[in-house]
């Protein structure tokens, strides 16, 4: 009994531990930006933080980071563009992953509110 009291513990430990993608249910967009450099990489300054980071996110002046070189990409860069010109609320959710840039949490949604 001991012992599954302590796989028990374990597991609870474990999945305590794990993170869960950032999300901003309601932010307007405050700045955003595109560089030469970082090619087709779209980078988003939110008004709100986001409630929790994952652990690769460490920046501190970005909120998401997404890239325009895909359709969907495309379709979240003028869902972004409305948002940011109406001066509206959205929500954000990124994809528990820092996959595109270093220590920017990857955008995996969008909603207009």
């Amino acid at each position: 009994m001991h012992y599954f009291f302590r796989v028990f513990l374990f597991c609870l430990v474990s999945f305590s531990a794990l993170t869960n993608a950032a999300e901003v249910p309601a932010a307007t967009v405050k700045r955003v930006m595109m560089d030469q450099q970082y090619g087709t990489k779209v980078f988003i300054q939110l008004d709100t933080d986001q409630s929790e980071r994952v652990l690769c996110h460490t920046s501190s002046g970005w909120h998401f980071v997404m890239d325009v070189a895909d359709p969907i990409g495309k379709e979240f860069y003028s869902m972004l563009l409305t948002l940011y010109a109406s001066g509206k609320t959205g929500r954000f959710v990124g994809i528990d992953s820092c996959e595109l840039f270093s220590n920017i949490e990857t955008l995996g949604r969008i909603e207009l509110k």
